[in-house]
């Protein structure tokens, strides 16, 4: 039952939010020509108890000043996909060395649903607002 737990969650998040970041991601590209803007979709912690997955658009600002990131991205993370999937998080979060949020729709991890995927889904276009809060502003708030 573990795996199928894993494949359902991973499953329903690739079908359910990657053409949606696929479509906005292309949109960034056109609208922000110098960043480099690319969806990812990895598995995470597959050695540790972490056992997570990781889905989220990444963009590469152009050489910025020494100290600065130079990247800042959408992310939605599942973990314990081998127990009990937990959606772990949905921000928006620069690069190192900064770390900030941007964004954070999700105050807390919760368990993995359908109705929870849901929820997510209808609130990612205030995590697609702050990634492009950020863009325009090309670093870190201060």
């Amino acid at each position: 039952m573990a795996g199928s737990l894993d494949m359902d969650a991973v499953t329903e998040i690739r079908a359910k939010i990657l053409p949606m970041l696929q479509s906005w991601a292309q949109s960034l590209g056109a609208d922000h020509p110098g960043i480099l803007v690319h969806v990812f979709d990895v598995s995470v912690g597959a050695a540790t108890d972490y056992q997570g997955h990781t889905i989220g658009i990444e963009c590469t600002l152009e050489p910025t000043e020494p100290g600065q990131p130079d990247t800042v991205a959408l992310a939605i993370a599942l973990k314990h996909l081998s127990r009990s999937p937990i959606i772990d998080c949905a921000d928006v979060v620069w690069g190192h060395p900064s770390g900030r949020i941007e964004v954070d729709i999700l105050p807390a991890p919760v368990d993995f649903s359908g109705e929870r995927l849901m929820d997510l889904i209808e609130r990612l276009p205030d995590l697609l607002a702050g990634l492009q809060r950020a863009l325009r502003r090309g670093r870190p708030a201060r």
